[in-house]
């Protein structure tokens, strides 16, 4: 492996520290809307990068992994999510790395069947132009370094704050609706 500086992943799994959990896949058969979302993508992915259907994800910061964790447990809002929160340092050679905002914004466009937005975020996605601040990268191998500390609510809140201004960013960039 060759370290690409750590990265970090907040889970309700527990991984091996120290060793390559091995590959990853998704399976979203059982939620039509986020599997429409998925297939989107990867039928937009440049062959390049990373694709999202086999990919662990990852965040450059223990704040913005806690607050991604923490939206895709509020997003899931089932009773069956079980576990402690968990927050690893990771390392990966291969990435992508895509504006975060993006995906729901895509999959909103997609709901609304409106392909011309949905096809410019996508874009966008993959081949970032813009300033994003909050970035999820995407990898199709991992070695968990080790367990750390989750972080406080000051570095949360900037990490909320850094995702706020990525929400502006994705208005001004859509313009008046």
């Amino acid at each position: 492996w060759r370290a690409m500086g750590l990265h970090y992943r907040a889970t309700i799994t527990i991984l091996p520290v120290g060793k390559n959990p091995g590959p990853k896949a998704y399976d979203y058969s059982d939620d039509p809307e986020r599997q429409k979302l998925e297939d989107f993508l990867e039928s937009k992915r440049p062959p390049e990068f990373c694709s999202r259907l086999t990919a662990w994800f990852a965040c450059d910061t223990p704040a913005n992994s806690a607050r991604y964790l923490e939206a895709e447990l509020n997003h899931k809002k089932r009773a069956d999510v079980t576990g402690q929160p968990k927050l690893y340092a990771i390392e990966f050679e291969e990435f992508s790395r895509q504006p975060m905002i993006l995906v729901n914004a895509i999959n909103n466009a997609l709901a609304a069947n409106d392909a011309a937005t949905a096809e410019m975020l996508a874009t966008e996605y993959w081949r970032p132009t813009r300033e994003w601040r909050f970035w999820e990268y995407t990898t199709p191998e991992i070695r968990v370094v080790e367990e750390v500390e989750w972080p406080d609510s000051m570095a949360q809140s900037l990490a909320s704050m850094a995702y706020q201004g990525d929400a502006r960013r994705l208005t001004q960039m859509l313009g008046p609706r």
